[in-house]
């Protein structure tokens, strides 16, 4: 997977972003959040 962004929040959080969406690491556990295809494809055109 290739990240296109690295950031840290305010409670620690590591996010990541990727093209099929973003990845929350809290210290213990990774959760993804996938964006659907459509509204990949529209930002995508749109930025």
């Amino acid at each position: 997977m290739d990240f296109l962004g690295i950031l840290e929040d305010n409670d620690g959080s590591i996010w990541f972003g990727s093209g099929g969406g973003v990845h929350r690491y809290d210290g213990k556990t990774f959760t993804d959040f996938f964006v659907p295809i459509v509204i990949h494809n529209i930002f995508q055109l749109k930025y």
